[in-house]
């Protein structure tokens, strides 16, 4: 699938995703460092004083905030869209809470988990797959923040972004990840990325608030 030719969005978003497929992935974000940490911490979280996060693993995971924080920071401060563009991958145009609540997960949760379960599954599909979906007779079923992802929730994110993720599940099931599938998730975290740093006034995914959200809302998945 062709980035520039992204299904089911105006001509001028598609373009737009072109250019944070192209730019955005090259940010050295440290997956392998998320990812190892990860993988630990679900091999050690059977018993309760597993689940306690060592003090070099919150540094790890700092580390990583950082390195997300400063790259919505770079491409906002260089955004060069028009203000209709802006208020599209604007969450706060969405109508849902900006914080969970109320059994409702918000734009800020369901961003930064849709975004980091996505890149964890394309950076290990054999190890994140098994580890942060729920299998079942018929396969691996999603999660939560990947339900908010398709509009399947309350809190969903709106149809013409929910409807690029949708074609890689068959109901609530992630399809075989072939080519196809592949590239429409990675194709879904450019747009997430894009939205993240589109949040207009306040955006906790810019500040401190960034590390507290992943380990409570990524972290804690395992």
């Amino acid at each position: 699938m062709n980035p520039a030719s992204v299904p089911n969005l105006p001509l001028a978003t598609q373009a737009h995703t072109a250019f944070a497929m192209a730019t955005h992935l090259a940010h050295r974000i440290p997956w392998t460092s998320l990812s190892d940490l990860l993988k630990k911490h679900a091999h050690t979280s059977r018993d309760y004083s597993g689940r306690k996060l060592q003090p070099e693993h919150k540094e790890k995971l700092k580390h990583f905030a950082r390195c997300l924080r400063d790259a919505l920071l770079e491409f906002k401060e260089s955004d060069k869209s028009t203000d209709e563009e802006k208020r599209k991958f604007d969450p706060n145009t969405w109508g849902v809470y900006s914080w969970s609540a109320q059994g409702m997960m918000g734009y800020y949760q369901s961003l930064a988990s849709g975004y980091c379960e996505l890149n964890l599954i394309l950076s290990d599909p054999e190890a994140f797959v098994p580890l942060l979906l729920r299998e079942g007779p018929f396969g691996w079923s999603w999660t939560w923040a990947m339900r908010v992802l398709c509009n399947n929730a309350d809190g969903g994110h709106p149809d013409w972004l929910a409807d690029h993720l949708r074609p890689a599940f068959e109901k609530s099931r992630l399809k075989p990840l072939t080519a196809e599938v592949l590239q429409i998730l990675r194709e879904h975290c450019a747009l997430l990325f894009r939205c993240m740093y589109s949040i207009s006034g306040e955006n906790a995914l810019l500040d401190e608030d960034l590390g507290r959200i992943l380990y409570c809302d990524v972290f804690d998945l395992f």
